[in-house]
């Protein structure tokens, strides 16, 4: 805060008075000469008159001279010859050495003015010498000041004197200075004028500051240097460049609290609210008394409707020309009728609210709601349809002018637009607004304002406190037609279903559609379905997916068939989702299509609703996740915790599935701690379901049963859920404590579910994981494997890796080395992203090669081992690695390698020498050091008999002994590449 105290007592030098002070100092300069003059200084009250009378006594005294000065009785001019008696008063009071012999022959006309000549008094002609020579006298060697203030207030026979004595000063050293008031009709005023025409004297006139020399006042007064531009505007109109006004208006501003400070500078205290200064709003006053009526009613319909310059609503509330308007507000307020630096345009900022608010502050209620009213009209009759900013313009008009039904009606529809712009902050407050208001015998409005309140609410993850509102909403629901009852039902059904109430949320869409009765074909019951489908997706038969896949295409074609681009928007999303089970390549197409249509229609939170089950389909095919990243992120910038959370939960997912525990675990957390506080029980459910596969993917059992009980507490452990619980967390976690049985068993499980849930990624294990079980159990051929993998559901990257381990062991066991190591090179490959899954097929494909003799399942096993070091899975890894070290000659050998002697691991090294890899080539794959691979080298010279490197490949691929290099990898990409965002 400005320490206003501080700013009170701060001085100030003369600022924006150059040629004044200028004048000042000449005329002091020819008086040393011994050539006197007068300097009149004429100007409106407050001006700075006197402050400049003081700065020539300054001057005076630092020059030696004597000085006197007296004032005008500004109670009446009762008191003859005051300002002179005054002025010589003070001359004489200190002079120790005037010759009172010199003036004998003036003491009978000095007595008018000194008590120790008292006599008759004398004519002005003989006052007027008599105080000249007692002047020279005074003024001898040293010179002489004698000021005169408020002359205006001087009775007729000091202005005589005053006239004798100017006229003839010229040849005396001293110097008169009389403050004159500029109001017309004074006789000083006149006798200045006639001083001027005679050049007997200076008349010097005093205007007020301009704005920058305002703005440096004001700067001095605060005692900072700097204040922000508002600061200056606002000092400026309210004093009109008159530094007596600046200095209270400035100091009031300081005391007020509306200025808080820096180190050099000021700024404008935003959290201060309330009165304007007094002092500003007398300034105020004071300007706007001066305004014809016109021009008047025209600054207080500014002020009314706010910062936002507009001429054509101005024009339509005054009636005058566009033109006129922008004339009159731009001789009224100067520079700041436009911004600078920007061209004058139809709305421009022009008012700050501190003005606006010191202008209202002159009208009564009743003239505020007038004006408001005016206004209100002007603004819709200028903008049809009131586009942008001017709908909550006009809804505070109309809250202003006292119709409370009209207010509430638009700030619901702003509110409505805000929430469709993904504005999620910006509508509740709207809608709150437009529900506090009075409603009058409008339910319709009403339950329009109540529709978006609970929709905002919904989006804004505050689900559980739209419930809390639902009594109010039974009050509104019955006074409403079938079409608003349904609305309103509809929307509490979204609350409900958030919330984990899912029998609610179904019987409110009964209530709806009962609500809706006839009007089966209206948006209101497209509206319903949709929501009865969007809820059937959290529990559902494969069969009844498709069902309801048909029933959302047809509920689509109504919507757009009734151009409803709202209800299309939440439509196909829905589709999308319905068909990524059976038609993956149709639901990206749909997700997509969503996307196109939000952006054509600009509904931003369609769009991003959209545009997060499209990243989320994406993420959960490719294993990329960047993009969707950038989705929940946005989610979170507008405030839609809803789809943050939907967004999150996929990205948890993902890091399980990629290994990226402790990303996971931040994640879960998160939601977890936003699921308590908001009461979202359905996202506590699904969060505890996801600590489940994280427990299972970790290989911490103890951890999965305790996640397990946790999710039971909860309500969570539904039949819809076997695929999470079973395939993904049980059957991981069991291949990780090398309980392969185990694994089967929950995999059965999780194939036997009869119902799955869209409202996450769905994953069972059975097109991916499954298979690979059954190949290396013996269950599964290749004929098996095509019909398994031709399952439009197979589409998802974590199962295709899994199957192409599962081809491999397959391929291997008929024979067909090089394409099982193609095989197994496709599977790395898809399994990139996801390193737990792709060891742990790499440890289950390893034991099959071994078995077969083909692959290089010794350094697949030994890669498996030293990922899961410390797990049971890395333990069998490591334990078939040196099984393989003792048998692998009889096993795996050709005969000519046999024969030779070759150990396990010299075997590894010759396959790599058929590509010619450097030693420490060979090391970096094999996992050892450079030196152990020229070991290896120098024992098979040694043990073929030939003579180098090269001589070794050839013998490896005559004896069969061939690596083939794997291929590029083979990674299918999603069906249309194409980018939405």
């Amino acid at each position: 805060m400005i320490d206003a105290d501080h700013a009170r007592k701060s001085g100030t030098g003369l600022i924006g008075r150059n040629g004044l002070e200028q004048e000042i100092r000449d005329a002091l300069r020819l008086t040393g000469t011994g050539k006197g003059t007068a300097l009149l200084l004429v100007g409106k009250n407050g001006v700075g008159k006197s402050r400049l009378a003081a700065t020539v006594a300054e001057m005076a005294v630092a020059a030696g001279m004597a000085w006197g000065q007296g004032r005008g009785s500004v109670i009446g001019r009762s008191v003859a010859l005051r300002p002179l008696t005054e002025a010589v008063l003070s001359l004489v009071r200190g002079s120790d050495d005037l010759d009172a012999d010199a003036l004998r022959m003036q003491q009978p006309a000095l007595a008018a003015l000194l008590p120790e000549y008292a006599g008759a008094s004398p004519s002005p002609v003989l006052l007027g010498e008599a105080v000249l020579r007692l002047l020279s006298r005074v003024a001898r060697g040293r010179g002489c000041l004698l000021i005169l203030e408020d002359l205006h207030e001087a009775d007729y026979e000091t202005l005589a004197v005053v006239e004798y004595l100017i006229d003839n000063l010229r040849r005396e050293p001293v110097l008169l200075v009389a403050t004159i008031g500029s109001e017309p009709g004074s006789m000083a005023l006149a006798l200045a004028d006639a001083v001027a025409t005679r050049r007997s004297g200076r008349f010097l006139s005093v205007p007020p500051l301009g704005y920058a020399d305002t703005r440096r006042l004001v700067c001095s007064h605060l005692g900072v240097e700097g204040v922000p531009t508002a600061v200056a505007d606002i000092v400026w109109l309210g004093s009109s460049g008159i530094p007596l006004l600046i200095r209270a208006i400035a100091l009031d501003l300081a005391k007020s609290g509306y200025l808080g400070t820096g180190e050099s500078d000021t700024r404008w205290m935003t959290s201060r609210t309330g009165e304007a200064p007094g002092e500003l709003v007398k300034a105020l006053e004071r300007w706007t008394a001066t305004l014809d009526p016109v021009t008047l009613d025209l600054l207080l319909l500014a002020a009314v409707l706010g910062r936002r310059y507009s001429p054509t609503v101005l024009a339509a509330a005054t009636g005058l020309e566009a033109g006129e308007v922008r004339n009159r507000l731009s001789g009224l307020l100067g520079r700041k009728a436009y911004a600078p630096g920007r061209p004058a345009g139809t709305r421009l900022p022009i008012l700050h609210p501190l003005l606006i608010t010191a202008l209202l502050a002159q009208l009564s209620p009743a003239r505020q709601a007038e004006l408001a009213r005016r206004v209100a009209d002007a603004v819709e009759a200028a903008h049809p349809g009131l586009p942008g900013l001017w709908c909550p313009a006009a809804a505070a008009l109309r809250s202003r002018a006292g119709e409370p039904v009209a207010a509430s009606r638009l700030f619901a529809e702003e509110a409505r637009r805000q929430l469709v712009e993904a504005r999620l902050s910006a509508a509740m407050d709207l809608a709150d607004r437009a529900v506090l208001l009075p409603a009058g015998d409008s339910p319709e409005g009403r339950a329009a304002a109540w529709d978006v309140r609970l929709g905002a609410l919904v989006e804004a993850g505050l689900a559980d406190r739209a419930m809390g509102l639902a009594g109010s909403v039974d009050e509104l629901v019955r006074r409403l037609p079938g079409s608003g009852q349904a609305g309103l039902h509809l929307r509490l059904a979204d609350a409900a279903w958030q919330t984990g109430r899912t029998r609610v949320a179904s019987a409110l869409v009964k209530r709806a559609k009962i609500a809706l009765g006839d009007e089966s074909g209206g948006i209101g019951y497209v509206r319903a379905e949709l929501s009865e489908v969007r809820f059937a997706l959290d529990a559902a038969t494969p069969g009844r997916l498709r069902k309801l896949s048909d029933t959302v295409a047809r509920l689509i074609a109504a919507a757009g068939a009734a151009d409803l681009p709202e209800t299309a928007c939440r439509g196909w999303p829905l589709l999308g989702r319905l068909l990524s089970l059976h038609d993956p390549a149709r639901a990206r197409e749909c997700l997509a299509h969503a996307v196109a249509m939000a952006v054509h229609h600009h509904r931003p939170l369609d769009e991003l609703r959209a545009l997060l089950h499209l990243r989320s389909w994406e993420a959960m095919t490719t294993g990329d996740v960047d993009e969707l990243r950038l989705v929940v992120e946005q989610a979170g910038v507008r405030g839609a915790e809803s789809l943050r959370h939907r967004g999150t939960l996929t990205l948890a997912l993902v890091a399980v599935l990629r290994g990226e525990f402790a990303t996971a675990e931040e994640l879960l957390d998160r939601l977890q701690a936003d699921s308590t506080r908001l009461r979202l029980h359905r996202l506590t459910q699904q969060v505890l379901l996801l600590r489940t596969v994280l427990a299972g993917h970790r290989g911490r059992t103890a951890e999965l049963a305790t996640a397990n009980f946790a999710l039971r507490a909860q309500g969570g452990f539904q039949p819809q859920h076997s695929g999470w619980l079973h395939g993904l967390s049980g059957a991981f976690c069991a291949l990780l404590a090398e309980d392969r049985e185990r694994a089967m068993r929950e995999l059965d499980l999780a194939a036997r579910a009869q119902v799955v849930s869209l409202s996450i990624p769905h994953h069972s294990g059975k097109h991916g994981l499954s298979l690979l079980l059954r190949a290396l159990r013996g269950d599964l051929d290749l004929a098996g494997w095509a019909a398994a993998t031709a399952d439009p559901a197979h589409h998802l990257r974590w199962d295709r890796q899994f199957a192409a381990f599962a081809r491999a062991v397959l391929l291997g066991r008929r024979g067909d080395r090089a394409e099982a190591e193609v095989a197994v090179a496709d599977a790395v490959a898809l399994g990139a992203p996801y390193p737990n899954a792709r060891f742990l097929g790499l440890r289950l494909v390893g034991e099959a090669a071994l078995a077969d003799g083909w692959g290089a399942p010794v350094r697949w096993l030994r890669a498996a081992e030293k990922h899961f070091d410390g797990l049971a899975v890395g333990q069998a890894a490591g334990a078939l690695v040196r099984r393989a070290g003792a048998r692998a000659g009889a096993a795996v050998f050709p005969p000519e390698v046999r024969a030779a002697g070759v150990t396990a691991r010299e075997y590894e090294v010759l396959r790599l020498l058929v590509d010619r890899l450097s030693n420490r080539e060979i090391a970096d794959l094999l996992h050892l050091s450079h030196r152990t691979v020229e070991r290896h080298v120098s024992s098979l010279i040694a043990k073929t008999g030939l003579p180098g490197r090269i001589e070794l490949g050839r013998f490896a691929i005559t004896a069969g002994v061939v690596r083939i290099t794997p291929a590029p990898a083979r990674v299918p990409t999603a069906p249309d590449g194409r980018s939405f965002r």
